[in-house]
């Protein structure tokens, strides 16, 4: 199994994912959808290969530069739809 991201660097990602898909209308936003929690990890499941690359995107302090952020919005993206 993948080296799944810590509690910490899950809070940073449930920020960043909700400012990428807000709640609007009858649609959850990504941290309600489970995006930073449970549905990250199938996508981590399905794809181990992105788990060290996640988790050293969300280590760096501040916001993560483009290619990092990047990859943090697919895992978003898949782990949401």
């Amino acid at each position: 199994p993948p080296d799944l991201p810590g509690e910490s660097e899950r809070a940073k990602l449930r920020a960043l994912a909700d400012a990428w898909i807000p709640a609007a209308g009858d649609r959850p936003s990504a941290s309600a959808a489970g995006a930073a929690d449970a549905q990250l990890d199938r996508v981590l499941a399905a794809r181990p290969d992105l788990a060290a690359a996640i988790r050293a995107a969300l280590a760096a302090l501040g916001l993560p530069d483009e290619p990092a952020t990047a990859l943090l919005r697919f895992a978003v993206a898949a782990a949401y739809y």
